[in-house]
């Protein structure tokens, strides 16, 4: 019976580790779509920075 319980408390900690495994992978997944979004963004600005020195 013990053995039971044994493999329930190995297994329990292994499916936390995973879930906690992939919860991380969405975060930075997340966070790497920011750093895109930001990289693009401040592009644009830098070409839109351009044009406007181009006109003075």
């Amino acid at each position: 019976m013990n053995s039971g319980l044994e493999e329930s408390m190995i297994i329990f900690p292994s499916q936390y580790l995973e879930t906690n495994e992939d919860c991380q992978n969405e975060q930075l997944h997340h966070l790497q779509n920011q750093v895109r979004n930001k990289d693009h963004i401040m592009g644009e600005v830098v070409v839109q920075i351009r044009e406007v020195v181009d006109h003075l």
